[in-house]
């Protein structure tokens, strides 16, 4: 039988943590006090809403860490209260609706005593919800040694930096994602629209081009662009997660009704068109020499005539239009997967259909559970454990050569599955949103990776 985590076990996981990277940290006290306060105010409701916000703690003597990083002007700022508040689940659930996880939280501190206040709040979350949601290019992280989101009924989440350290979710602690999009056999998998994406963004770029972007940066084009086709998936994971009504996507390259229903068959190719179209104007700015001067309007260089400058500055308007245009796709596939049964796409996330039903009787003769990306170190698995989406997913999946299962519970666990040579293999835990491990609060240190 499994053995159920708490509050304390996480703050446990939590200090450990903490001891490694910072020279002060909260007592254990503390450190249980603010986590079970949060944990049983995640089970009570407030005007009838669940509960939900994101903790910061951080010493509001000192709210900002001094860093050697950029400096941007949309860094969070810790704004006092007149006179803090005693911390307990009933003031935190009273003041919790005026804060949202997406853009700012409440600071919480000890005072002298020794008792945990909420002293004010944080704003300017939002890049940083965007940023690890991958909905954003702009980034800073939040002040303070960490942040706990209270996400939903008995589900807390530890942020330090940009990293997710360890989630409390229904009893169970988690503090280890599997990356299964980026490695392993999930990703073989994804490599084939992967592909034939890269097949069609070549041939829309002219060998000058490529030559030399391949000459300054290596393998830059088929990095870039497998980067941000993956983080498509995650996406739009992440926003079925949102929605706590649960879903389904496969992916597949086999569309016979012997082996799947779909009630509302589509043929909406929208966002392979968009991506792609996107990612060729971004390699041609990555290109092009005038960037660096684009945002002073009244720079004057012979060098360049005017319309040089004009048709750069259309080049950038081009791809901020561009992905305007997927994030409206990308909301627009997530919301199909409120109507019972899966979301259909193709390999290269071209919408088949949805309300898709399986029509595949056989369970799979072996059924694992992956314990890493590769699916090296794996335990068995118990098939009616598993609900109706699930089970479905899975004998498809054991059927289908070549198809990629995501299913979303209503808790919010994203599983993923897929046939390999020896089995039907299962992760769960997957990691979605974007971690990065980077220095002070509102740097900007690694504009590489910004998609």
């Amino acid at each position: 039988m499994a053995t159920s985590n708490w509050p304390s076990d996480l703050g446990s996981l939590l200090t450990s943590r903490l001891a490694i990277e910072l020279d002060q940290i909260p007592d254990s006290r503390t450190m249980t006090l603010l986590l079970e306060t949060l944990y049983l105010a995640s089970m009570r409701t407030e005007e009838g809403q669940p509960i939900t916000a994101q903790v910061t703690y951080v010493d509001p003597a000192n709210p900002h860490t001094e860093g050697s990083g950029r400096l941007v002007q949309y860094i969070p700022q810790f704004i006092a209260f007149n006179e803090p508040i005693r911390f307990s689940s009933e003031s935190f659930i009273k003041i919790a609706r005026s804060t949202d996880i997406r853009t700012s939280s409440l600071v919480v501190y000890p005072n002298s005593d020794s008792d945990l206040m909420i002293w004010g709040l944080t704003d300017q979350g939002n890049m940083f919800h965007e940023f690890v949601n991958q909905s954003g290019a702009g980034w800073t992280k939040g002040l303070g040694q960490f942040q706990v989101d209270v996400v939903g009924v008995g589900h807390l989440r530890i942020i330090r930096g940009f990293e997710v350290l360890a989630e409390l979710v229904g009893g169970r602690l988690i503090s280890k994602t599997t990356d299964v999009l980026h490695f392993g056999p999930i990703r073989a998998l994804l490599d084939i629209g992967i592909q034939m994406c890269l097949q069609t963004i070549r041939s829309n770029l002219n060998e000058e081009l490529i030559a030399r972007l391949s000459n300054k940066r290596g393998n830059y084009i088929d990095d870039a662009v497998q980067r941000r086709w993956l983080f498509l998936i995650g996406r739009l994971l992440l926003r079925i997660q949102s929605f706590r009504h649960g879903g389904a996507v496969l992916i597949t390259p086999d569309l016979s009704p012997n082996y799947l229903d779909i009630k509302y068959p589509v043929s909406y190719d929208r966002l392979p068109t968009a991506f792609t179209h996107r990612e060729v104007q971004k390699l041609r700015d990555t290109d092009n020499a005038l960037r660096p001067r684009l945002k002073i309007e009244d720079f004057d260089d012979p060098r360049y005539t005017e319309q040089e400058m004009r048709a750069a500055r259309a080049l950038l308007l081009d791809i901020s239009e561009s992905e305007t245009e997927i994030e409206g796709i990308l909301w627009f596939i997530s919301l199909l997967s409120r109507i019972d049964g899966v979301v259909v796409l193709n390999p290269q996330l071209g919408l088949r259909g949805f309300g898709g039903f399986m029509r595949v009787e056989d369970v799979p003769p072996t059924m694992v559970l992956a314990l890493d990306e590769w699916g090296r170190r794996t335990q068995q698995l118990d098939y009616s454990h598993f609900g109706s989406r699930h089970r479905s997913m899975m004998r498809y999946c054991g059927r289908v050569a070549g198809s990629v299962g995501f299913v979303v519970s209503q808790d919010g666990d994203v599983r993923a599955m897929t046939q390999t040579a020896s089995s039907l293999m299962v992760w769960e835990n997957i990691q979605l949103r974007r971690e990065y491990r980077s220095a002070s609060p509102g740097e900007v240190t690694n504009p590489d990776v910004r998609c």
